[in-house]
């Protein structure tokens, strides 16, 4: 376990070694946030593909909420 001195310490570690495992968790709590319930197994697919998607736009959170907004599973919540 590593002991950091500060949010900066905590922030350099997620940035450089936990970016991907960071992006995946933000997603599936903005997600369940967003539908308002706790995923379910179903809901592994959309959440993969807005991990994807979040990485891929260089992890903006502008763009995870676009995209979570998109998705099947909340536009027919």
């Amino acid at each position: 376990m590593k002991n950091f001195k500060g949010m900066q310490d905590l922030k350099r570690h997620l940035l450089s070694r936990e970016k991907d495992r960071f992006g995946r968790a933000l997603s599936e709590k903005i997600l369940a946030y967003a539908l308002g319930r706790s995923l379910e197994f179903t809901d592994e697919e959309t959440t993969e593909a807005l991990a994807r998607g979040f990485k891929r736009s260089g992890y903006h959170l502008r763009d995870l909420i676009a995209r979570v907004v998109e998705t099947e599973a909340f536009r027919t919540k």
